[in-house]
């Protein structure tokens, strides 16, 4: 029997969900404004303030600097350490 209390034990069905998600995010992009003056993004990309910036969570999840086979579905990716060691911001699947 499967309670609320074996959910947390259940490793392996938390990686598919979260490369599920990885794969194909909820939301394909959110939008947002800088705030600072002048902010230089990876890339050498400037952005001033106020100016919109789109991020596409498609290719944001599946950046190769960040991901070894990233169009590949790999569950096992997120399990012992994998999803915690990742970059900030490199899984946002809600946007």
């Amino acid at each position: 029997e499967i309670t609320i209390d074996t959910l947390p034990k259940l490793k392996y069905i938390d990686a598919v969900l979260k490369e599920t998600l990885r794969l194909q995010p909820t939301a394909p992009a959110f939008g947002l404004r800088s705030k600072e003056d002048e902010a230089i993004f990876p890339g050498g990309y400037k952005v001033h303030k106020d100016e919109r910036i789109l991020v596409l969570l498609h290719q944001l999840q599946r950046d190769p600097k960040v991901w070894d086979r990233p169009e590949e579905f790999l569950p096992e990716r997120m399990l012992n350490g994998g999803f915690e060691n990742l970059p900030p911001n490199a899984w946002k699947p809600f946007g």
